[in-house]
Formats: structure tokens, sequence, C-alpha cells
């Protein structure tokens, strides 16, 4: 045979009803007192049955109160009243934020101009660098030809110690040739010196 359940709305409701009888006041039952009356059952079992057994009582009583109109608008008023309040404050709140956003983009497209015009000078300066690097490789391309002049130069001038060498001792040859054309054939030919 099946265990019957302890705890049912008919089982809560006639506990309190039997406790009520033994001179229990309506208050003084609680969740606990329900749950040793029947001996045992779960608390989330017993709670909300016990609070409409409550509700109930209470109403059987004429304590169940509705809430006055007055009341009635009056806390409608003074939501409504929250409500313009929060709404307002939202409001500001959002404005100090759409006002850092529109100033945080106006930062941004300052930023974005100062870049097109720092790329701008990058460009400048680019151009620049280029034409100063074409003029040193022109300079270059000079000074090799200067250099090259100058050995040519070096080279001549060793020409010209040569020549000027070579012309001293043309002379000397030739004023031996006259000494010895001039000289007669039976006088003894001697050498002059540096031939």
């Amino acid at each position: 045979m099946a265990k019957e359940k302890i705890v049912t709305e008919k089982s809560v409701f006639n506990a309190a009803e039997a406790l009520i009888k033994q001179g229990a006041d309506v208050s003084d039952i609680t969740n606990l007192t329900i749950k040793k009356f029947l001996g045992g059952g779960s608390m989330s079992s017993i709670v909300p049955l016990l609070r409409d057994w409550k509700e109930a009582k209470l109403e059987e009583a004429g304590m169940a109160f509705e809430m006055p109109e007055d009341f009635k608008n009056f806390l409608q008023d003074q939501g409504n009243q929250v409500w313009r309040i929060a709404v307002a404050n939202a409001n500001k709140a959002f404005e100090v934020k759409f006002e850092d956003a529109r100033r945080n983009m106006r930062n941004l497209n300052d930023m974005e101009a100062e870049i097109d015009s720092l790329q701008d000078k990058v460009e400048v300066a680019n151009t620049t660098i280029e034409a100063v690097f074409s003029q040193l490789k022109e300079m270059q391309n000079e000074f090799i030809a200067i250099f090259s002049e100058l050995a040519v130069y070096e080279k001549a001038s060793e020409l010209q110690k040569h020549t000027e060498v070579s012309k001293v001792k043309l002379k000397n040859v030739h004023d031996y040739i006259e000494h010895i054309l001039t000289l007669n054939f039976s006088t003894q030919i001697t050498p002059v010196s540096g031939i």
C-alpha cells in the first residue's frame, strides 16, 4: 500500500484549525508548529499552504483590507515623480556621456588632421631627402672625376719630370756632340759626365 503524502492543503488546514481549537492564536501558528503537529513534512510544501490558510482566516475575520483610493493615487503620484526624476537623471547622464563622446570625436578628428599634416610633412621630407641624396650622388661622381683628373695630372707631372730629366740629358749629349765636332780628331775624347 502506497504511503499517503503528509503535507497537503487539507492536512495543513486541518492542523492549523486543530491548533486554534487548542487555544492557539493565528499569529502563534508557524510553519514549524505545523510541521511538528503533522509529524514531518517539507517546509517548502508547508510555507505556501499555511500562508494561504492565514489569508483565508483574515478574510473570514474581515481583516483583509483593500488599499484606499487616495493612498493608491498618492503612491501613483509618488511613483510618477520618482520616475520623472529617474528619467531626468538618466537624461543628464546621457547628455554628459554624449558630450564626452562628441568631445572625444572632435579630439579624434583633430588627431586625424594632425596625422594627415604630419604625413604631408613626412612626404615633403622624403622628397627633400631624395633630392639631397641625388645631389650627394652627383657630388660623389664629381669627386670621382676630380680624383681621376688628379691621377692623370700626377702621371703628367711625373712625365714632365722625366721629360725635364730627358731634356737635360739630351742637352748634355748635344753639348758633348758639339764639343766633339769642335775638337781635332787627334786629341783624345773625354766623356762628359752625366751621360
